[in-house]
């Protein structure tokens, strides 16, 4: 399958990004997509999606983005919490796809990224991915006991 790409912005990013990505990460833990201009990267225990989009006519934007917990339930809580979490990051944010899987994800410009950029936003996007899986899971764990344990109190 050929990859679409949209621009010829999109598509000079996507040519010089490509080789940094298996350079900094290494073959192994690299796997180029066949069917959208994304890689996806091993790191750690989270699986960082690189992918490079247009933006305008004239420019791409890379995009880095790690799953963190698939299939919960919005809470308010859950929300208040994410969108604290927000403020609270120097690099990337939390969101929530339609499915309400929860990702973080970065995104840069792709006319002035350089290697060491990249990397930084890939690792970061990880990182936090590893590191919030674990809190937010602990948190829905907690959240559903509190309703069991309620529940049947009441």
């Amino acid at each position: 399958m050929t990859i679409e790409l949209q621009s010829p912005a999109q598509k000079a990013c996507y040519k010089r990004v490509t080789p940094w990505i298996k350079e900094i990460f290494g073959e192994v833990h690299v796997r180029m997509r066949d069917d959208a201009p994304m890689a996806v990267v091993s790191h750690g225990s989270a699986a960082v999606y690189v992918s490079v989009w247009p933006w305008g006519d004239d420019e791409a934007v890379i995009q880095a983005r790690a799953y963190v917990v698939t299939g919960v339930e919005p809470t308010s809580e859950l929300m208040h919490y994410l969108l604290h979490q927000n403020d609270q990051m120097r690099f990337g944010a939390f969101g929530l796809d339609k499915d309400n899987d929860i990702y973080i994800e970065y995104t840069i410009v792709g006319s002035t990224v350089d290697r060491e950029e990249l990397r930084a936003a890939t690792v970061a996007v990880a990182v936090a991915a590893d590191e919030y899986d674990d809190k937010i899971y602990e948190g829905l764990v907690s959240q559903s006991e509190a309703v069991r344990t309620h529940t049947r109190v009441v």
